[in-house]
């Protein structure tokens, strides 16, 4: 486990975009932060249909473009069946994505 959570925060060094999703059946929340953890621009709310999935893929590159991040790493929790339409849109664009599992986090609470 201590290999699994220090390649995770290799993918968080430098200056790296950190976004994370709280996603549901209709719509998803997503919050931006740097690698510091400030907070880089209010949440995004945005639908789970390809229409509100691609607002926010041109919302992260917006946000690396301004802010010169070198990479982004997305987070979500993959619960129920809501999660899988965003996992696979974003595999479709050269973004890092890290998804938390409820096994390493159960894991991690321990």
């Amino acid at each position: 486990m201590l290999n699994a959570q220090a390649e995770k925060l290799a993918l968080v060094t430098g200056n790296v975009l950190i976004v994370g999703v709280d996603v549901a059946k209709k719509k998803n929340v997503a919050r931006f932060i740097d690698s510091r953890g400030f907070e880089i621009c209010k949440r995004f709310k945005f639908r789970n249909d390809q229409a509100g999935m691609l607002s926010f893929v041109r919302k992260i590159l917006d946000l690396e473009q301004q802010h010169g991040f070198e990479r982004t790493v997305v987070g979500m929790e993959p619960s129920g069946l809501y999660w899988e339409p965003l996992a696979y849109f974003l595999k479709e664009y050269p973004m890092v994505r890290s998804l938390s599992t409820r096994i390493t986090s159960s894991a991690a609470r321990r």
